[in-house]
């Protein structure tokens, strides 16, 4: 049997149920996103909550593995799906199984770099209040 886990950038790793990915109109922007289907067995709403902060998600890696085997037959590094746009319990339409969920979509180039040139800013400001001390006291 195949089994799925997802580790996040803070380190925490968790089994999943399922996770699936689509492209979705998100803050006026096309994304793609995802919704990480967990078992209420393994993970409570509390401890899924915790995750809800951009440096736990800045980096998702999502391995597949044979349980028979102990062998790691696929892993994936996601990076950037900092949007939290959902969070909560849901019931399988299928079998009527509850599981949580996280939905995440992921921050587009733009905005990445955008981010970048404001802290670029920031220090190139900090620089120039520093020169500008130092040319008070000559």
């Amino acid at each position: 049997m195949i089994t799925q886990s997802i580790q996040f950038s803070n380190g925490t790793t968790l089994p999943v149920i399922a996770v699936y990915g689509k492209n979705e109109l998100i803050q006026n922007a096309y994304r793609e996103c995802f919704e990480i289907r967990f078992s209420t067995e393994d993970v409570t709403f509390e401890g899924l909550s915790s995750l809800d902060e951009s440096k736990n998600l800045s980096e998702l890696i999502l391995t597949e593995k044979d349980d028979e085997t102990d062998e790691i037959t696929a892993q994936f590094s996601h990076y950037n799906f900092t949007i939290v746009t959902g969070m909560g319990m849901k019931t399988a339409p299928e079998d009527g199984a509850k599981f949580f969920f996280l939905s995440v979509a992921q921050r587009s180039d733009s905005e990445l770099l955008m981010e970048r040139l404001e802290r670029d800013n920031e220090d190139i400001q900090s620089a120039l209040v520093e020169l500008a001390g130092i040319i008070a006291e000559v």
